[in-house]
């Protein structure tokens, strides 16, 4: 059974939209099919950090796999997203 994260909403990972170059920052929160744990973090190409994610190319959740996507959030400038993500991560260290 999955536990619901109460920081994000599950959404489908963005497509790329053609013609459009607005370029965001995203926070994102994994789950591990092996575990049940969470990841969070951030990344500009999210697609992308997921497939590296799965692939076993990251360190931290190598031995976790496979991992889902719970939910994102994004963000226009790469500081805001580092801000969320360490708050998120802040404030579930103290639970």
């Amino acid at each position: 059974m999955k536990r619901q994260n109460p920081y994000f909403s599950a959404r489908p990972c963005p497509a790329p939209v053609l013609g459009y170059n607005r370029h965001m920052f995203y926070v994102y929160l994994l789950q591990s099919e092996k575990d049940g744990r969470y990841y969070i973090g951030h990344s500009d190409d999210i697609r992308q950090r997921i497939k590296e994610h799965n692939s076993g190319m990251v360190k931290s959740t190598r031995n976790r796999r496979p991992l889902n996507v719970v939910g994102y959030e994004e963000y226009v400038s790469r500081s805001e997203a580092m801000w969320r993500e360490s708050e998120i991560k802040k404030s579930a260290h103290k639970r």
